[in-house]
């Protein structure tokens, strides 16, 4: 029986260095090739296993640099996993990816550390600054949905785009849920906008979001006016979320 399992465990060994060595030796433009046109990479060079391309462009928003590193120890599993990470305008971000079965794309261990500032490469109603910093466990995506997601996201310093409009710090945080995946939004308690929320984002492109935000100050009402029809004032000084659609 041991040396059946020596034997195994040589022969797994000698798959992951073949398609370590195959990793090395594919040219580059086999899968540059077969990339989705929303996905383009400027001057990649070197091989399948390690490389980088000088700026990673996404439904024509760059992201920045992009480097890779094979992981080839999942390989003989049949689930091609890569160490990417990004050198962007706004911060840097690492993650190890690995594609399952031809469906399911994880993310795992991500880390993100920059700032929200005019390069920040996902467009929002309105115009926000802080410094943001992420580490998310687990990220999956099944058929171009988001099935389960846990991880942290912390803002600290955030304001309207000018430090002298500073809110204070806020935290995100989510985790898998009975019903989907359930986000909470936190503030610091020295925060200018208090804020308490959950947002379940179920299956089926589905979401349920309620809690509580409060603050003394006008910059409420004007965040407020960009999501009308979603909170309503408790007449306790809370504007109260209570709401649920698809997305």
């Amino acid at each position: 029986m041991l040396k059946r399992l020596k034997i195994l465990v040589v022969l797994m060994a000698s798959v992951v260095a073949l398609l370590g060595v195959l990793a090395v030796l594919l040219p580059l433009s086999l899968v540059t090739s077969q990339l989705p046109a929303t996905i383009q990479l400027t001057n990649p060079q070197g091989n399948l296993a390690f490389g980088q391309a000088d700026e990673l462009v996404i439904s024509g928003t760059s992201l920045g640099q992009l480097n890779w590193r094979f992981r080839p120890w999942l390989f003989w599993l049949g689930e091609p996993s890569w160490h990417l990470s990004l050198q962007t305008g706004w911060g840097e971000l690492a993650a190890d990816t690995t594609w399952v079965n031809g469906h399911r794309f994880d993310i795992d261990d991500l880390s993100l550390k920059g700032q929200m500032n005019s390069k920040w490469p996902v467009a929002l109603p309105i115009q926000f600054g802080a410094d943001i910093e992420a580490r998310v466990q687990h990220l999956r995506i099944e058929d171009d949905a988001i099935t389960r997601l846990d991880g942290t996201i912390t803002l600290k310093q955030l304001n309207l785009g000018d430090p002298a409009t500073l809110l204070g710090d806020y935290l995100i945080s989510t985790s898998p849920d009975i019903n989907g995946i359930a986000v909470g939004i936190k503030s610091d308690p020295s925060a200018l906008i208090s804020t308490n929320l959950n947002l379940v984002i179920k299956p089926a492109h589905e979401y349920q979001l309620n809690g509580l935000v409060s603050s003394s100050s006008p910059a409420l009402q004007s965040l407020l006016a960009f999501i009308p029809n979603v909170a309503y004032n408790d007449g306790n000084g809370h504007m109260r979320f209570d709401v649920h659609g698809t997305y």
